[in-house]
């Protein structure tokens, strides 16, 4: 088979899984070619054929063939948008246009191929209710509310003064709220208090510049937890009074997840939670940057476990796993939140602890770490003594840069093993005659 036929042949299998798709979403659903020159229909959902007033006849056929060159450059304008970001462009107003019902809520989704090139753009359509259903309510609530109520995302329009005018449907289903029971209160209200800074501060420029703002933060849920959420804001001009925020939020916890789970990954030793060897030169590099701005000093140690091979040769490398978590656990105790524990390899370890400035508060302080070490340790009835040798080295006394340092904490390291092991030695350089 051809490059071509190849071509052709994984095309129509996307095609077909694309067009499974968006006959299960319950929404009108529209799919687009993407090409160099243009946007041409492909699939349109049997919702969106009866809402929009779409034939058969637009399949297979360029926007411009179907509608006016403005109508088809304002599709095509968005498309490009949703297409350079990468991520799914919210869109208010005619679509498609020429149908039944022109205003719908869009949100135009790109969807690339495998070597991450945009080859579709998926257009999920939801329309508000035409005005015959309104009633009464339409006089009391800007047309916007009718036209987000039923989105998946949660719509909030917000005063000046940052009160809730309005909140959508959506919130019930996704943090458990009443709308009603929220209008009037203050947005930030709902806020995490870590993240209500972050907060203020876009909505303060989103006033001062009516720039779009974008921020990811928590928001309090019915039940007191707490959800990640992420929202864009734009000022929006209103008819009779000043002007409002409107809040476009979506429930991203679920990303925050992974994106947490992926940088326990990236930066942690996976076996025992501690900083790995990446993670530990930055906070080092962190530590020696703080420390010359301040004119301080701290030191570094250099861990290796004495023989903990035994315990692997004895009792299994799984159970020697639970015995080194053991062990981590008790080193990140003694550490604290004022040092930080990396873990090189298998017996390895790199301890850093602030202010500690001459050597021999550096060997007092080490003898402390060997003692806590070789505490007794219970995993699973059994008691094991570990030990290690210990060496240390002093920023910015023995080296000035982080690589240079964790030579001499190693260096350090070998001589408390060549004077016998499970011991504390700060670096001392080498004699040269």
């Amino acid at each position: 088979m051809d490059k071509c036929a190849a071509a052709n042949e994984a095309l129509g299998d996307t095609l077909a899984v694309l067009s499974k798709l968006i006959r299960s979403i319950p929404e009108a659903v529209i799919l687009l070619g993407v090409e160099p020159v243009g946007f041409r229909y492909l699939q349109a959902n049997d919702i969106a054929m009866r809402i929009t007033g779409m034939s058969q006849d637009w399949l297979g056929k360029r926007l411009e063939e179907i509608h006016s060159m403005e109508e088809a450059s304002q599709i095509e304008d968005h498309c490009r948008k949703a297409e350079a970001s990468g991520t799914p462009l919210p869109y208010v107003g005619l679509f498609p246009p020429g149908g039944k019902i022109g205003k719908a809520v869009c949100t135009f989704c790109p969807i690339p191929n495998r070597h991450g090139i945009c080859k579709h753009m998926m257009v999920i359509a939801r329309f508000p209710e035409t005005p015959e259903t309104v009633g009464e309510e339409d006089e009391e609530l800007p047309r916007v509310k009718h036209y987000f109520k039923n989105m998946s995302e949660l719509i909030t329009r917000i005063d000046c003064e940052w009160r809730i005018q309005y909140a959508s449907l959506s919130y019930r289903a996704v943090l458990g709220w009443s709308p009603a029971d929220m209008i009037g209160e203050d947005i930030l209200g709902y806020v995490h208090p870590e993240d209500r800074p972050q907060v203020m501060a876009k909505l303060r420029r989103l006033m001062a510049t009516q720039e779009t703002m974008s921020v990811d933060y928590r928001h309090r849920n019915r039940d007191g937890a707490w959800q990640w959420m992420e929202v864009k804001g734009m000022l929006t001009p209103a008819e009779d009074g000043p002007w409002s925020i409107l809040w476009v939020s979506r429930d991203i916890t679920e990303r925050r997840r992974w994106e947490e789970r992926l940088s326990q990954l990236v930066y942690f030793d996976e076996g025992t939670g501690a900083a790995n060897l990446q993670l530990f030169r930055d906070r080092l590099e962190q530590a020696i940057r703080v420390a010359r701005r301040h004119r301080r000093s701290f030191v570094l140690f250099y861990l290796n476990l004495d023989d903990f091979r035994l315990i692997n040769r004895e009792y299994g490398y799984e159970y020697g796993d639970g015995v080194m978590q053991a062990i981590v656990y008790r080193l990140q105790d003694y550490v604290g939140d004022s040092g930080t524990l990396g873990r090189l390899s298998g017996d390895e370890f790199l301890i850093l602890l602030e202010d500690v400035a001459f050597t021999s508060e550096a060997a007092e302080t080490g003898d402390k770490l060997l003692r806590e070490l070789s505490r007794p340790l219970i995993v699973e009835d059994v008691a094991h003594e570990v030990m290690g040798s210990l060496g240390a080295a002093l920023f910015p006394l023995q080296a000035r840069h982080g690589v240079a340092l964790i030579e001499c904490a190693q260096a350090a390291m070998y001589q408390a093993k060549e004077q016998g092991k499970s011991r504390c030695q700060v670096y001392e350089p080498p004699v040269v005659n």
